[in-house]
């Protein structure tokens, strides 16, 4: 039997959510350690295309009754998607600390 894969999209959103950590981690310690934190995070979000079922739910998503938005963590950051048949959305990738359900609120209007 054939192993379902899921195509992986990186919304405006989340990349620019990229863009920012890359930007902080390079001002704050150096770009070598900048480059492998973005490295580790898009290692991460590759896993999605075999493996999108397995984040947990997002605790401030299913407050407000979205049971279909996942997490996985690379702490102390947060990759937040939704699948949908055979995609997966990278919603927002996050430092956790964030105020993620206003943040939330803001994508999923604007996305």
């Amino acid at each position: 039997m054939a192993e379902k894969r899921y195509l992986v999209d990186i919304t405006r959103g989340a990349a620019s959510d990229l863009d920012a950590i890359h930007a902080y981690a390079a001002d704050q310690r150096s770009l070598d350690e900048a480059d492998a934190l973005l490295d580790a995070l898009y290692g991460r979000v590759e896993t999605l295309e075999h493996f999108a079922l397995r984040g947990s739910m997002v605790p401030e998503a299913a407050e407000v009754g979205n049971w279909e938005m996942r997490q996985i963590l690379h702490l102390p950051y947060r990759l937040i998607y939704q699948v949908s048949e055979d995609r997966v959305a990278i919603i927002a990738i996050v430092d956790g600390r964030r105020d993620v359900q206003t943040l939330l609120k803001g994508r999923l209007l604007d996305p």
